[in-house]
């Protein structure tokens, strides 16, 4: 997803600095909010009551978690809007820099790049729930979070879903047993084969057409989850529109706004409610999300708060941030679940085990993503490059 890292996501040969910062902070905000998700369920009533039921007993956090503009912490699905806005921005930048054959490059490629760092912490998950380290049943049972009690059912853990997950189950249907956050891959490699797909065959003028035929084929294809594609398109399309150099602070104040949207609170009532069936209401979020993330990758790409986001350490995040998307929930459901449980119950206790859990996911995603991830990148582009080639044409050096 732009959570595939961010060593792709070049401009003219070179790195975008500004993207790959702001895909650092997002890979860390995903991790607070799954964190948040297990020990303060009810800080996220707003956005799905089913999901996260209101507690007896609620955190004193709840209420201040739940303001307008601090929901960008708890906005898990505006991180993950932004993220494959990203991905659509980066797959199809070869299309506007004249380079359209790269694109058959990563289309080829693309399974390749999603899987190989994929199936080793799916290998990892089974390996967990053998030695007995997952413990989101007992955690559930005292912070009545219904969704971290749901993670990891032993039941399912065995080792050929393993091996079907990473064949083909997280990428095609949608179906992951070891690691839940990978739901979002589905869209991610379905999405990016029918942008790409698109783009190789769409012409430089009347773009109009073919788009607006692709939005009522995913629409079809999709129903509501549609909006989890839309996205990578808009995330594309942003590479079409002019924005003027004052607007960019607008846009980005804008896209936050909307990416911090949250259901029933007074900023947001203006807005309309396009999904009214019971079962579809919560598709509200991701809507809105979904506008905040493109107009924020427009910004950003247009260089707003590009010196910060071009900091050492954002970029440290930024390459590291499919790793430590991958390795973050089996970690919470193990590492982190086993600390809340051997630790006194109180604030600083909490506090204690975030700080651990971040450090540890971060520790080691570093190394994942500089030999699996890297080694992903690398093995994607030489098949890919393989399989595009002209017949005849030399093969690339390296």
């Amino acid at each position: 997803m732009a959570l595939d890292g961010a060593g792709v996501a070049v401009v003219a040969g070179q790195r975008h600095a500004g993207l790959n910062g702001l895909r650092g902070i997002l890979c860390v905000q995903i991790m607070i909010v799954h964190f948040i998700m297990a020990y303060l369920p009810d800080a996220l009533t707003p956005y799905n009551p089913a999901l996260f039921p209101p507690t007896a007993n609620p955190h004193w956090l709840t209420p201040w978690l739940q303001l307008p503009g601090v929901t960008l912490l708890t906005g898990g699905n505006f991180a993950v809007m932004t993220f494959l806005a990203l991905s659509g921005y980066v797959v199809t930048m070869p299309y506007f820099e004249g380079r359209a054959d790269r694109l058959r490059v990563t289309l080829w490629g693309r399974y390749i790049r999603l899987t190989v760092a994929m199936a080793p912490v799916i290998l990892l998950s089974w390996l967990l729930s053998q030695a007995g380290l997952y413990a989101v049943g007992a955690v559930a049972a005292e912070t009545g979070s219904v969704i971290i009690g749901t993670q990891m059912p032993p039941a399912e853990l065995t080792l050929p879903a393993a091996l079907r997950d990473m064949a083909w189950h997280v990428l095609v249907t949608g179906e992951t047993h070891f690691n839940s956050a990978l739901w979002t891959l589905r869209y991610e490699f379905l999405g990016a084969l029918m942008i790409l797909a698109l783009f190789l065959v769409m012409p430089h003028r009347l773009r109009a057409v073919p788009v607006l035929a692709f939005i009522v084929l995913v629409a079809l294809l999709f129903g509501p989850f549609a909006i989890f594609v839309m996205v990578m398109l808009g995330g594309a399309l942003v590479h079409a529109v002019r924005v003027p150099a004052r607007a960019v602070p607008f846009l980005a104040v804008f896209g936050l706004f909307v990416g911090s949207y949250l259901p029933g609170h007074a900023p947001y009532s203006w807005l309309p409610a396009p999904f009214t069936a019971p079962e579809q209401v919560f598709f509200n979020v991701p809507l809105y999300n979904m506008l905040g993330a493109v107009c924020l990758v427009a910004a950003v790409s247009r260089g707003f708060a590009g010196r910060w986001l071009s900091s050492r350490p954002l970029q440290w995040l930024g390459d590291l941030s499919y790793a430590g998307y991958l390795l973050h929930l089996p970690l919470l459901c193990s590492l982190s679940a086993g600390l809340y449980l051997a630790l006194p119950r109180g604030d600083v206790a909490l506090l204690v085990n975030l700080l651990v859990y971040v450090a540890v996911v971060l520790a080691l995603a570093a190394p994942y993503a500089a030999i699996v991830d890297a080694a992903g990148i690398r093995w994607a582009r030489r098949f890919g490059e393989w399989v595009a080639r002209p017949p005849g044409a030399p093969r690339a050096a390296g």
